[in-house]
């Protein structure tokens, strides 16, 4: 965010105007207050160097609340659209609506059909009109499932009332937002008051875009599982897709969050859908430096009557290279894992530097393990110059997040016409 900001604003216009004044104007210091005295040929200059700080100022200021705002913003229409695709594909939860429709206004309908989707329109608009908490308070009444027991629960009310404070009364501290905070028991700086003035900062505009992303993708899984139990194999799959991307890109935090929360759900569509969880989860832990945590994972496991492939990953997370070899073998050409796996997977990272894997590989697939990735139509460094500095991040959160929308809503649209 700080990169994306800098960018905006066009450099440091605060050391540009002291700059012009310690070189054109006598400057001196009373009292810890600097006092300038400006020459009046350089008056003109001095009035267009301040009001450049100025601006800048005030928009290093609003920039970092609107980015923050709008990242809120992103999480309440994520809310509606899951909110609407429940209500389509189960339209007996709306039976408990006390919603009411006149008739003058189902004359206007041309079906059922249009007059229930005003309906569902007019529910999800009152949910969203709710606090944040009073949103998961009737999801969970609603729903008749716990959602609020999450370690990032204290850290998404307090962002969420941070919104709040920008949004109403200009960041300013109320007592609403202590309330609030102090029952969900936030974590707030010492001393803060009513009356004090908050800020966005880069490292907590970063935890408060993974703290949305999580409780997103937990509160979707969670009535994904919850309301369409037979399709828990796809909400596996979701879930360790996600996880997986999150992994080759570097996000180990949100990763681990993600997969501790999948591995300890209660049921599984199959074993190796939960095997998988675990290794992945097991790999977080080793590339954020986590070994014993790692080992913890692998140790809870009983590996014997697994199959090859997550023999070959427990031994590979293990640093066992001469097992590793050995499964690697057995596997052969045609097995579970692919020469295109060998390549690309996180997982094999460190096996892959080993002169005993790529002796091996080269037995197995009869060709030399490739030194180097060929890609087409990649862009020039210039086209590409102003991309790379924007808040790539936080960027590549919101394209996984909108594909995880997407996948949701074409598998309960497909149940509900199955169903149908």
């Amino acid at each position: 965010m700080t990169m994306l900001v800098n960018q905006l604003l066009g450099g440091d216009n605060e050391q540009k105007l002291r700059d012009f004044e310690d070189a054109q104007c006598s400057v001196k210091v009373v009292d810890l207050s600097r006092r300038v005295e400006i020459p009046t040929e350089h008056y003109s200059k001095w009035k267009k160097l301040k009001l450049r700080r100025d601006q800048t100022a005030l928009a290093r200021k609003l920039v970092p609340r609107s980015l923050f705002v709008s990242v809120v913003s992103q999480y309440d229409a994520f809310l509606g659209k899951i909110l609407r695709l429940i209500f389509l594909a189960r339209p007996e939860l709306l039976n408990a609506s006390k919603r009411e429709i006149s008739f003058a206004d189902l004359v206007q309908f041309s079906s059922i059909e249009a007059a229930r989707e005003h309906i569902i329109g007019k529910e999800i608009d009152s949910i969203l009109r709710m606090s944040h908490v009073e949103q998961f308070k009737w999801m969970e009444n609603r729903f008749e499932v716990t959602l609020t027991k999450l370690d990032v629960w204290p850290i998404f009310v307090e962002l969420t009332q941070r919104r709040n404070l920008f949004v109403h009364v200009d960041g300013f501290v109320s007592r609403q937002y202590i309330a609030e905070c102090s029952n969900a028991n936030c974590k707030l700086a010492d001393g803060i008051k009513e009356g004090d003035l908050l800020a966005v900062s880069p490292a907590y505009y970063d935890e408060a875009c993974s703290c949305i992303f999580e409780v997103g993708v937990k509160l979707a899984n969670v009535l994904w599982r919850k309301l369409f139990p037979d399709q828990l194999r796809d909400a596996d799959s979701s879930l360790n897709e996600l996880s997986f991307d999150l992994i080759e890109r570097g996000k180990l935090r949100l990763a681990i969050a993600l997969l501790s929360f999948a591995v300890g759900l209660k049921k599984h569509s199959e074993e190796s859908r939960r095997l998988m969880l675990v290794v992945n989860l097991a790999q977080a832990h080793k590339w954020k430096g986590n070994s014993d945590d790692c080992m913890r994972v692998l140790d809870a496991e009983d590996w014997s009557a697994v199959g090859d492939e997550f023999k070959l990953a427990e031994a590979v997370l293990r640093a066992d290279w001469v097992r590793s070899v050995r499964i690697m073998r057995k596997i052969g050409k045609n097995g579970a894992v692919r020469k295109i796996d060998y390549r690309d997977w996180p997982l094999f990272q460190e096996l892959r530097s080993r002169a005993e894997f790529v002796k091996t590989y080269s037995t197995i697939f009869g060709e030399a393990f490739p030194t180097t990735v060929e890609t087409e139509g990649a862009n020039t460094s210039n086209e590409l110059a102003g991309e790379v500095q924007v808040e790539q991040a936080q960027i590549d959160e919101d394209a996984v997040a909108e594909k995880t929308i997407q996948r949701k809503k074409a598998k309960l649209i497909a149940g509900k016409k199955v169903n149908s």
